[in-house]
This record gives structure tokens, C-alpha cells and sequence, in this order.
């Protein structure tokens, strides 16, 4: 889990920390589609914790462009979670999509 933003570290510490964990996963010799978005997400995390930078990603669910800016990411890289796959307006079909599903009857 990342440290928080209460913890004592600067940016760049944590960033370095998290440069590591990246590369002891790519050395690790294994290839394919999922190392390559574990390094994508990875990066998008340290632009994330540097605040250098608004994070652009393309949405799985609709395939549009959207940013998250430097504060939504470091948001989600302070909790140690990685950035949204989907654009805001994905993220809350598919959210409104499964509290029905959660609220259907059973048959």
C-alpha cells in the first residue's frame, strides 16, 4: 500500500518507492498485455504522487479520452488504488447498473 498524504515522506521519495516496485515487476521477465497496463497504471501513479501532471487514459467501457487531473489522481494513488479504467460518466452507469442488479428479485 502507498503511504499517505499524512505520512512524513515528500513526493519524490514516495515516487521513488514506487519507481522500484516498478522495476523489480519489469524485470521480472514476464511479458503480455497485462504486465504492459500493471506499468501503464504504474506510471500514471508516480505522475500522480509527482503532481507534475494531469493523467490522460482511454476509457475500456467507451473507448473516449478523459483526464483526471493531479489532485483526482493523487486521490486515488494516496489510497493505494489504482486510477479509473473508465471515464466518469462509465464509472457512474456502471454503478447505477449494479445497485439494480443488487435490487432485482432474486427469480
Amino acid at each position: 500500500m502507498l503511504p499517505t498524504k499524512h505520512d512524513s515522506q515528500s513526493g519524490e521519495a514516495r515516487a521513488a518507492k514506487i519507481r522500484s516496485a516498478r522495476e523489480v515487476i519489469a524485470g521480472n521477465g514476464i511479458a503480455g498485455l497485462a504486465l504492459d497496463r500493471l506499468l501503464g497504471r504504474i506510471d500514471a501513479m508516480i505522475a500522480a504522487v509527482l503532481d507534475t501532471q494531469a493523467v490522460d487514459r482511454e476509457c475500456t467501457g467507451c473507448g473516449e479520452r478523459f483526464s483526471l487531473g493531479p489532485r483526482e489522481a493523487a486521490f486515488y494513488a494516496d489510497r493505494g488504488w489504482g486510477l479509473p479504467l473508465r471515464c466518469p460518466a462509465c464509472r457512474r452507469t456502471r454503478r447505477h447498473r449494479e445497485i439494480e442488479r443488487a435490487q432485482a428479485p432474486p427469480y
